[in-house]
């Protein structure tokens, strides 16, 4: 379990396993295939002005996504298929595709977990907002979220920042920063083999946004690519 040191400023690591979070994704995912899951792709690169982040699914990508899912990863020269939308159903945790013993010519490897690796990212713990701060709308935003529910960030090497509940586990949200993208089609791939995606620290601090106070999370990728993504948390 996490936990707080007495002071309420370091996170404490307990040596009693409380959860896992790859077996809880992996078995609330089967439910539905993953389709319940609440993740949000960022907008591709070049459209940040344009197109807004959308969820991902398929009725929902933005085209030049759908166009990255839909290539073939390992052909030369690149081939366009069909597939974008079982390689979306595969990321979010559907197993229909994966290879198994009931279906040996299916079209996808098999995965133990459906969480991606996670390497070079700590994990950040997110409660209350911080203490250090004053003024009147400060002390106003803190006293709306001094209660809100606990998570922990992590970003993981299934492309995704994931944010898990740190009461039982489960995934609150899952964010794919857009200009990874051309990447996720090797990830269900018979060929994959291991590569950086999104394998870097994020960093969450309360930040004055416009006229408000907001709990910011930024983060790069590590060595998945070069990029920058804050979100509102």
């Amino acid at each position: 379990p996490l936990s707080l040191d007495t002071a309420g400023t370091a996170l404490v690591i307990g040596t009693t396993e409380s959860w896992e979070a790859g077996k809880v994704l992996t078995s609330d995912a089967a439910v539905d295939n993953g389709a319940s899951r609440n993740i949000v792709i960022g907008s591709p690169i070049g459209a940040q002005a344009t197109v807004l982040p959308t969820t991902f699914t398929w009725a929902n990508l933005a085209q030049a996504h759908k166009d990255a899912l839909n290539k073939s990863p390992y052909s030369v020269p690149v081939v366009t298929d069909t597939l974008g939308i079982n390689r979306l159903g595969y990321l979010r945790g559907s197993r229909v595709d994966e290879i198994k013993p009931a279906t040996p010519t299916a079209m996808f490897r098999p995965r133990d977990s459906i969480l991606g690796d996670i390497v070079n990212s700590g994990l950040v713990y997110m409660g209350r907002p911080s203490t250090a701060i004053a003024g009147t709308d400060y002390n106003t935003f803190f006293n709306t979220n001094k209660t809100r529910r606990p998570v922990i960030f992590v970003n993981a090497n299934d492309g995704m920042l994931h944010a898990f509940y740190d009461s039982d586990g489960k995934e609150a949200f899952a964010y794919i920063p857009g200009f990874v993208a051309s990447a996720l089609n090797k990830i269900p791939d018979q060929d994959y083999a291991h590569f950086s995606i999104n394998d870097a620290t994020p960093a969450v601090a309360e930040a004055y946004v416009g006229s408000e106070w907001r709990s910011v999370l930024v983060s790069g990728v590590g060595a998945g690519g070069q990029g920058l993504y804050a979100l509102d948390v």
